[in-house]
């Protein structure tokens, strides 16, 4: 458990990093143009944003449909948001969510909806797979959680939950209630 939960936890610090420098590196520099209302000043349809490692080499890529930005709180919206996360080594890590949200300050990213993890293996399995909703991550306390029921599978084995916590610095998943794992030999 302690690799998977490694992994996990290097899942949420990545989305949590992309997300934040790509909010730092919008363009939008007018405050004048910013309006009063609840509605957004600027929006990108069919976005696709990758970032390159010092070497060239790709750490992640962002796509969604549509992300409108919000002047009233300075907060980003995107539609059903699709991310790859590259490790050093391996395949990359998926994560697919109905829609996410990130604050004016960068510190609070909502992954709204159902929210779905996987990872492939060199044969073309799934590797390991996470289905849960709602999922609340604070990249400045390296920290996400959900109350929301959770399915964590890997490698024949199935543990379902209702809450998780996990905290990154630490390396550690807290499984809140109703925990319940089930070996299934392939």
């Amino acid at each position: 458990m302690n690799q998977k939960s490694i992994l996990f936890l290097f899942l949420f610090v990545t989305f949590g990093s992309f997300s934040i420098k790509y909010l730092m590196e919008r363009t939008d520099s007018n405050p004048s143009a910013k309006g009063t209302d609840h509605e957004p000043d600027y929006f990108v349809e069919n976005m696709e944003r990758f970032s390159y490692n010092k070497n060239g080499k790709i750490q992640n890529e962002l796509v969604s449909p549509l992300v409108k930005h919000f002047p009233h709180d300075d907060s980003l919206e995107f539609k059903s948001p699709q991310m790859k996360i590259h490790e050093k080594e391996g395949f990359p890590w998926n994560v697919v969510s109905d829609s996410a949200w990130v604050n004016s300050d960068r510190s609070l990213v909502l992954l709204n909806g159902k929210v779905y993890i996987w990872k492939m293996d060199a044969e073309g399995n799934k590797k390991y797979e996470i289905r849960t909703s709602d999922l609340t991550i604070r990249p400045d306390k390296k920290f996400a959680h959900t109350t929301k029921a959770a399915r964590i599978t890997t490698q024949g084995i199935v543990t379902n939950t209702v809450g998780l916590k996990v905290v990154y610095k630490e390396g550690r998943v807290q499984l809140s209630e109703r925990v319940r794992t089930i070996y299934e030999p392939k």
